[in-house]
């Protein structure tokens, strides 16, 4: 008599899941520091220097992040960290000059990381009234500004942000598929 033999195979799948979460989250913090970097000199090269002001708001993040220079444009040697009389908005006074920006801004780079979620935000704030108002709204005709508004540094900058997002994310996981382990059972 003849006994009809059973073969199976079936393959199971093990993923360290703390090397795992370890590692993809380590690459992604590299890409989002990479990606504020791309952001940053969009942003720069869009905004004109008058006297360094605006400029000045992003040397705190651009110190954090290494690697990015931001210089204040085309101001003399001796005008480049002098801080000059300031303004008057609103009845808030507002000292201007590239030495000043940095009082002006703030950020934060924030990463929300669990098993199942990861999640990495970049916020950047201006309290510097006319530099977001010269980046949405034209200037009025009496001003004469020798660069026309609005500068659009700000929708630069996202656009350069979303670019390396969508570029370079997608290459994270490279060789990061190492880590899952398959194994075969046999039941015969």
């Amino acid at each position: 008599m003849l006994v009809p033999r059973i073969r199976g195979e079936m393959g199971l799948m093990t993923i360290p899941i703390v090397n795992f979460t370890k590692t993809l989250r380590a690459r992604l913090e590299a890409k989002q520091r990479e990606a504020i970097r791309a952001w940053i000199r969009a942003v720069i090269a869009k905004t004109p220097s008058y006297t360094g002001t605006v400029r000045g708001t992003f040397k705190p993040l651009a110190r954090v992040l290494g690697r990015v220079s931001v210089q204040p444009g085309g101001l003399s040697a001796g005008a480049r960290n002098k801080v000059v009389r300031g303004t008057e908005i609103d009845g808030k006074h507002y000292q201007l000059g590239f030495g000043a920006g940095g009082q002006y801004s703030d950020f934060s780079i924030t990463q929300d990381v669990s098993t199942f979620h990861m999640s990495f935000v970049f916020v950047f704030d201006s309290s510097l009234p006319y530099a977001l108002w010269n980046n949405i709204q034209p200037a009025p005709s009496w001003m004469h500004l020798r660069e026309p508004t609005p500068w659009h540094a700000l929708r630069a900058g996202a656009l350069a942000f979303e670019q390396y997002v969508m570029r370079e994310v997608p290459k994270v996981m490279g060789d990061i598929g190492s880590l899952i382990k398959v194994k075969k059972v046999r039941i015969v």
